[in-house]
């Protein structure tokens, strides 16, 4: 991999970090409990994942979680916090 590529990863590490971070550790509990069907031990684990880099990082699985998982799961989460 080269260094472009290396530091887009990085980049996009950081970015998944930070909203994990929110949604799993940050999270009022009371929010998640409304939220049940969300795998919220599967969003905390990614999280760990991308932070302690545990093996291999799939660049594609990650642009996947940023682009179409990580909105969802933001809709989702206003979505309970409005009602």
């Amino acid at each position: 991999m080269n260094n472009r590529a290396r530091d887009s990863l990085a980049s996009m590490r950081v970015s998944a970090d930070k909203t994990l971070e929110i949604a799993t550790y940050r999270f009022p509990r009371e929010l998640r409990a409304a939220l049940p069907t969300l795998d919220w031990a599967g969003i905390a684990g990614l999280r760990d994942h991308l932070v302690h880099n545990y093996g291999h990082v799939d660049r594609d699985v990650l642009a996947q979680v940023l682009r179409q998982d990580l909105p969802a799961l933001v809709q989702e989460i206003r979505r309970a916090d409005a009602s």
